[in-house]
C-alpha cells in the first residue's frame, strides 16, 4: 500500500487519470442531466436535484469505466469514441422527441424511425443556441479526454483488478438501494402519484426517465421489452378473471341498429384539429359536422411513438396500443371492427397513401380482419405526394375502397395531407404564397387538402346512388403537435391538464338520415368499436371489450389515456394539487389500473387469436 501511495499520489500520471475518470463521468452525466432538465420542463413530477436518479446515472456510467481504462490505449480509445458517438446520437434523438412530441425515445420508437425522418425539416426549428453550445461543450470535452487517454497508462496490476472487483458489487448495491428507496404507497391506486410506480410499471415514459435517469430508463426499457415479448407469465385465465369484474352487458338502447345494413366508411384524419374545421379551411367537413353528430368530448394524449398507428389500432381493435410492437402486429383480433363486419357479410377494405411497411400496416390490417388493404405508393407509378383527394378522384383507387357490389362494405381510409410541419420547411405550403405566410395559413391550407377528399367523396357517393346507404365516421388521429399554438388558439380548447398538452380532437358521424346533435359524452378511442357495433346492430360480447358503447347505461363517463392518467370531465389525475384522498379519485384510479392490466394481458396472450 505504501508503495502504491508513493508511486501514485500527486504524480502527474495519477492526476491525469483522475481528471480522465471524472471527465468521463461529467461527459456522460451531462447528457442525462440535460435531458432530465428538458423533461422536467414538460412534466415537473420529480425534482432534478433528487439524489436517486443522479446516483443511478453515475452508477450506470461506472459500469463502463473498465472499458475506457483498458491496458491497451488503442482499444480504450475505440470504446471511448464508440460510447461518445452512441451517447451523442442518443441525446439528440431524445432531445428531438422531447421537443417535438414531449416524450422520450423508447425502444419501440426505433421501429418507426423511418417515418420520423420524413419530417426532419421541422426538427431544425428546435435547434437553438443552448443546444449548439451544449454539443460544442461535449465535443471539446471528448477531444480533451481523447488526448489525455493517449498520454496515460492503465496497467493491469493487482490494484486495478481489486478496484474493478470492488466497483461492480458496490454499484449494484447502490442501484438496489436507490430503487428500493423510491417512494411508493401500500394502496395500489395511490401509486400513480409515487415515483416507484413509474419505475415498476413504465407506464409514463417522461416520469420514468425523471425517476431513474435516462441510462437506467433505457436499460429497463430494453428489459421490459424482452419480458413483454418473450417472458410473459400471463394466461387467458387471468384475462377471464378480470373480465368477470367487468359489469357490462349488451342491452339495446335507442341507438341500437339505427344504421343496420348500411355501408360504413371510417376516415381517420391526420392532425386535423378543432381549430381547422371552419368555413374557410374545411367547408365540407364543417357542413358535415353541423348536420351530423359532433362528439365534443373526445380527447387524446400523444403516445410514446407513432401516435397515428396508436389511434388507428385503438379505434379499430377496441384495445389500447401498449407498445409491444411485435406482439401487436403478430396477434389476431377477432373482436376488431374489420373482422366483425367481415363476419356479418361486409366487404372490408383499408387504404393509406404510404407504403404498407410503415408501421407494418399490411400485416396489422390483415390481422385486424381487412380482406383488402391498399397502399397508394405501392399501387401507382404516378401519384401526388400528400394529396388526400386522389384516393377518391383516381378511379382505380376509388373502386377499390368503394366496391361496386351487392354486398355492403366497410372501408377505412387514413389521410395524410395535414401532417406538419407548418412552416416554410413544408414544400407543399412553400409553393403557395398565402400558405407560406404563417403557420396558421399553412395549417389551414393543408387541412383544405384533406377537406377536398370529403367533398369529392360525397359527390361520388351521390353520383353512384350510395350516399343514402352510407355512414361516414371522420375522426382525428392526434393533435397537430408540430403546430405552435397561439394564446388565441388555446382559448378554443377546454383546459384539461396543467400544461395544455391534452386537447379535444374531432369525431363526427355523418349520415343523410340523422339530425344535427352535439354528443357531450366523454369518449375513449377504445369505445369506438363497441359503439359502432351497437349502431349497426352487430352481435358482440360487450363484457369482452376494454371500452363500452357510449350510448349504453354501462358507459363510464371517463377518459383513460395510454400514459395511465384519466380525466372525468372535471379532474385530470396527473394535475398538481388534485385531491387524491377522495373516494371518487380512488375508485377511478382502481378502475384505470384494472383496465390497463386487463389490456396488457389481452395483448400478451393474443386473447382474441
Amino acid at each position: 500500500m505504501k508503495k502504491f501511495l508513493k508511486n501514485n499520489i500527486f504524480t502527474k500520471n495519477f492526476l491525469l487519470k483522475m481528471i480522465y475518470i471524472f471527465g468521463i463521468l461529467l461527459l456522460f452525466y451531462s447528457f442525462d442531466v440535460y435531458l432530465r432538465y428538458i423533461t422536467k420542463s414538460i412534466d415537473a413530477f420529480y425534482p432534478l436535484r433528487a439524489i436517486i436518479p443522479n446516483l443511478i446515472t453515475i452508477v450506470c456510467i461506472c459500469y463502463f469505466l473498465p472499458l475506457v481504462t483498458l491496458k491497451s490505449k488503442k482499444v480504450s480509445l475505440i470504446f471511448l469514441s464508440l460510447f461518445y458517438i452512441l451517447g451523442l446520437f442518443y441525446f439528440i434523438a431524445n432531445y428531438m422527441m422531447l421537443n417535438v412530441k414531449s416524450i422520450p425515445l423508447d425502444y419501440y420508437n426505433l421501429h418507426n424511425v423511418g417515418e420520423g425522418l420524413e419530417f426532419i425539416n421541422a426538427i431544425s426549428s428546435y435547434i437553438g443556441i443552448k443546444f449548439i453550445l451544449f454539443i460544442l461543450f461535449t465535443i471539446l470535452l471528448f477531444i480533451i479526454l481523447f488526448i489525455i487517454r493517449k498520454k496515460i497508462d492503465f496497467p493491469l496490476n493487482k490494484w486495478k483488478i481489486i478496484s474493478i472487483l470492488i466497483l461492480f458489487p458496490v454499484c449494484i448495491l447502490i442501484n438496489y438501494f436507490c430503487i428500493h428507496n423510491l417512494e411508493s404507497s401500500e394502496d395500489e391506486w395511490q401509486n400513480i402519484s409515487k415515483p416507484r410506480y413509474y419505475y415498476d410499471n413504465f407506464i409514463n415514459s417522461k416520469r420514468s426517465a425523471l425517476v431513474m435517469g435516462y441510462y437506467e430508463y433505457s436499460i429497463r426499457d430494453m428489459y421490459l421489452y424482452i419480458k413483454e415479448n418473450y417472458m410473459s407469465a400471463y394466461s387467458k385465465a387471468d384475462a377471464d378473471e378480470l373480465f368477470a369484474k367487468n359489469d357490462v352487458k349488451k342491452e339495446n338502447n335507442e341507438y341500437t341498429g339505427i344504421f343496420a345494413g348500411k355501408n360504413l366508411i371510417m376516415i381517420m384524419m391526420e392532425s386535423i384539429e378543432e381549430i381547422m374545421i371552419n368555413k374557410e379551411a374545411m367547408p365540407t367537413l364543417y357542413k358535415m359536422r353541423n348536420s351530423g353528430w359532433n362528439f365534443t368530448n373526445r380527447y387524446s394524449v400523444l403516445s410514446n411513438g407513432g401516435s397515428t398507428i396508436v389511434t388507428e389500432f385503438n379505434s379499430l381493435s377496441g384495445l389500447f396500443y401498449n407498445n409491444a410492437y411485435y406482439r401487436i402486429n403478430n396477434n389476431f383480433y377477432s373482436n376488431a371492427i374489420p373482422n366483425m363486419f367481415s363476419n356479418n357479410g361486409y366487404i372490408t377494405s383499408s387504404m393509406h397513401e404510404n407504403y404498407g411497411t410503415y408501421y407494418n400496416r399490411s400485416e396489422l390490417h390483415r390481422n385486424l380482419g381487412f380482406q383488402n388493404s391498399y397502399f397508394v405508393y405501392e399501387m401507382l407509378d404516378n401519384y401526388e405526394i400528400y394529396s388526400d383527394v386522389q384516393l377518391i378522384s383516381n378511379y382505380n383507387l376509388y373502386e377499390k375502397i368503394i366496391p361496386k357490389t351487392d354486398k355492403p362494405f366497410m372501408s377505412f381510409i387514413v389521410t395524410i395531407a395535414a401532417h406538419g410541419p407548418y412552416t416554410n420547411s413544408n414544400s407543399i405550403c412553400s409553393e403557395d404564397e398565402k400558405a407560406s405566410s404563417s403557420e396558421k395559413d399553412c395549417m389551414n391550407y393543408l387541412a383544405h387538402r384533406t377537406d377536398d377528399l370529403f367533398s369529392e367523396l360525397l359527390s361520388k357517393l351521390k353520383e353512384d346512388e350510395l350516399l343514402d346507404d352510407t355512414v361516414i365516421i371522420a375522426y382525428t388521429d392526434h393533435q397537430a403537435y408540430l403546430y405552435e399554438y397561439t394564446d388565441n388558439d388555446l382559448k378554443k380548447f377546454k383546459k384539461v391538464d396543467d400544461d395544455f398538452n391534452i386537447k379535444s380532437i374531432p369525431m363526427i358521424i355523418y349520415s343523410n338520415d340523422i339530425k344535427k346533435k352535439n354528443i357531450d359524452v366523454l369518449i375513449n378511442d377504445v369505445d369506438i368499436a363497441p359503439t359502432i357495433f351497437n349502431l349497426f346492430g352487430l352481435d358482440y360480447d360487450a363484457q369482452k371489450y376494454i371500452g363500452t358503447d357510449i350510448f349504453s347505461k354501462y358507459h363510464k363517463n371517463i377518459v383513460m389515456f395510454e400514459n395511465g392518467s384519466w380525466y372525468d370531465g372535471n379532474v385530470y389525475s396527473f394535475n398538481s394539487g388534485v385531491d387524491q384522498t377522495t373516494e371518487k379519485f380512488k375508485t377511478n384510479s382502481e378502475w384505470a389500473l384494472d383496465k390497463r392490466k386487463l389490456n396488457d394481458i389481452l395483448i400478451s396472450t393474443n386473447y382474441y387469436g
